[in-house]
């Protein structure tokens, strides 16, 4: 007997959509600990 794949839909969204929330937040705490900073680090 042989079998053959069979393609089940995907019901979960693609992983990498969760790196753009990400890099949107660490872009957000960069640029927020730039503004704050008032003189440069000796």
């Amino acid at each position: 007997m042989v079998t053959s794949a069979v393609k089940v839909p995907n019901d979960r969204m693609m992983k990498e959509i969760f790196y753009i929330p990400a890099l949107l937040l660490l872009g957000l705490v960069i640029m927020l600990q730039c503004r704050g900073q008032t003189q440069p680090a000796s």
